[in-house]
C-alpha cells in the first residue's frame, strides 16, 4: 500500500460545494485534488474537461479509478464511500494502485475538523516516508 498525496487538496464540505465542484473549470494544477467526503457517485455534468474519478471505502483505501469526459456519470465500485476528483492523468502519473490509501493533512479539512460524520481521516503518520 502506498499513500496518495495530493499538496492542494478541498473538501467539498458544504451543498453549494457538492453541488457545484468542479464545474466550468478549464484546467487544474497536477496537484489538486477536490474530496467528496460520503459520496458515492459523481456526474460530470457542466464539465469543460475530462476528470479522473478515485472511489475509496470507508477506511480511505482506493476501490478503483476512471477517466471520466464531460457530461458522463461514474460508475462507482461496489463498497464506494467517498470520491475525489482531479486532473485526467493524474491516476497514471502518479502511479496510483487500488489498495493505495488516501493522506489528508489536518490543515486540509475545513470545517470537517478530524472526523467525517463518523469515519477518521486518513492522515497519514508523519514518520513515514511518502513520494
Amino acid at each position: 500500500m502506498n499513500w496518495i498525496i495530493f499538496e492542494d487538496l478541498d473538501v467539498a464540505d458544504s451543498f453549494p460545494k457538492r453541488l457545484k465542484g468542479l464545474e466550468g473549470k478549464r484546467e487544474l494544477p497536477e496537484t489538486y485534488g477536490l474530496l467528496f467526503p460520503k459520496c458515492k457517485s459523481v456526474h460530470m455534468k457542466g464539465m469543460k474537461m475530462p476528470l479522473d474519478v478515485l472511489y475509496f471505502d470507508e477506511h480511505w483505501h482506493m476501490l478503483g479509478s476512471e477517466t471520466l469526459e464531460p457530461g458522463a456519470w461514474g460508475r462507482a465500485p461496489r463498497g464506494t464511500e467517498h470520491t475525489l476528483e482531479c486532473d485526467a492523468g493524474t491516476v497514471r502519473r502518479k502511479g496510483i494502485a487500488v489498495g493505495d490509501k488516501l493522506a489528508v493533512n489536518v490543515h486540509q479539512l475545513g470545517r470537517y475538523g478530524r472526523r467525517v460524520r463518523g469515519s477518521e481521516w486518513p492522515t497519514r503518520p508523519m514518520s513515514k516516508r511518502v513520494s
